[in-house]
């Protein structure tokens, strides 16, 4: 359904499909779709989705430019993945600033991560 409305130039399918792919773990294809998404609507949410998709894939330079380019964008979900790739990177001050907005915004998994950053003196 999405593939063809696709070809028909319904854009926002090529990021229904990157989402579609991501969850069938088919990264390439998913990579393919949400690149097609930011060409043609610069969708914010395609950003953050190919920032989780590069984080999969332990990508983490790409992921962090992908996450930052959706938070730029005005997009709130990137502050918890951002503060992830910062996390396993080692990057505790920097994964401790973005785990703590995201944290303030609601998210419960950002704020388990980031009291544990806390805990651990960073």
């Amino acid at each position: 359904m999405f593939l063809k409305a696709a070809q028909y130039g319904d854009v926002k399918a090529y990021y229904n499909l990157g989402v579609l792919y991501f969850q069938q773990k088919n990264y390439n294809k998913a990579e393919e779709m949400y690149l097609k998404a930011i060409k043609e609507t610069d969708d914010i949410n395609a950003y953050n989705n190919l920032g989780t998709l590069y984080y999969e894939q332990k990508k983490y330079d790409k992921a962090e430019q992908m996450y930052l380019q959706s938070i730029k964008r005005g997009n709130d979900m990137s502050y918890k993945g951002l503060g992830f790739v910062y996390y396993v990177q080692n990057r505790h001050s920097d994964a401790k600033k973005y785990l703590k907005i995201a944290a303030d915004k609601g998210d419960q998994e950002a704020a388990g991560y980031y009291n544990e950053l806390l805990k651990a003196g960073y």
